[in-house]
């Protein structure tokens, strides 16, 4: 939207091959690009989502946003479906 620029710290509550559910310090509109850094990948992915809506979520400091990928190459691709199933694998 273009409302704020700058960087901001948020909390990912979901991850998986499609998009990130992630609680963020501002409110946000839907279709909003968002550039995140994904730490999980075996080296930081820097990754654009678009923001789907907002997710209720009961007693929640901060708006719970459910996003999806977008704009992703091949690599980065692989790179987050890689990142996914070893935290899948790790949580079993």
């Amino acid at each position: 939207s273009g409302r704020w620029k700058g960087q901001l710290a948020f909390k990912s509550k979901d991850l998986s091959c499609g998009g990130i559910a992630f609680y963020s310090p501002i409110f946000l509109e839907d279709r909003e690009i968002v550039e995140m850094v994904l730490p999980v990948t075996d080296s930081p992915l820097i990754v654009r989502t678009q923001v789907i809506r907002a997710l209720p979520e009961e007693g929640a400091e901060q708006p719970l946003y459910a996003s999806k990928f977008v704009d992703l190459i091949q690599d980065e691709e692989a790179l987050i479906r890689k990142a996914v199933f070893s935290i899948q694998i790790d949580a079993s």
